[in-house]
């Protein structure tokens, strides 16, 4: 009998733990607010918050729309850049990206049924990257320096989701 009691509280043990680990591998996006309609932002359903001062780039297509933030002077400005279309990503990180990093974090984002990938890096040469999105979006920065990186997390880690209206 004690050791029935045992296995069944090393199996809730368990149970609780893996559970408690997914939890803590998962990304929780908040809604985009009504409040925010002074702010500018960019991208589709996965919204960037523009600091007053960013230099930003938009592009438009037939099927996709596109946006590019910078960093740094003229001639060593460095992006992040955005996508959203029916077919303009996978919202998988690139391949290349995760066998030439020294050091990857990755685990997903989740608002209301929508999911998605959200990873970091650090590269051989010291420089980092970041990829954050889902099929048909996704936005991005690589080979950047840790200045940039701060800057461009500081814009992403206030991305918020927009609902459409059906």
């Amino acid at each position: 009998m004690i050791k029935l009691n045992f296995l069944m509280i090393c199996i809730a043990l368990i149970i609780f733990n893996s559970t408690f680990v997914m939890a803590q591998n998962q990304y929780s996006i908040s809604a985009c607010s009504s409040s925010s309609k002074s702010q500018k932002f960019v991208g589709d359903r996965l919204r960037l918050p523009l600091p007053a001062s960013a230099i930003v780039k938009k592009g438009r297509d037939v099927d996709y729309s596109n946006y590019y933030i910078g960093f740094g002077k003229k001639k060593n400005r460095v992006w992040l850049s955005g996508i959203s279309g029916p077919n303009a990503t996978s919202g998988q990180v690139p391949k290349d990206w995760l066998s030439s990093s020294s050091d990857v974090s990755q685990r997903t984002w989740k608002f209301g049924e929508f999911e998605g990938v959200y990873a970091k890096g650090k590269l051989a040469n010291g420089n980092y990257w970041r990829y954050f999105g889902q099929f048909g979006e996704s936005l991005k920065y690589y080979d950047v320096s840790a200045e940039a990186a701060a800057y461009f997390d500081g814009i992403i880690d206030n991305l918020c989701y927009q609902e459409w209206k059906q």
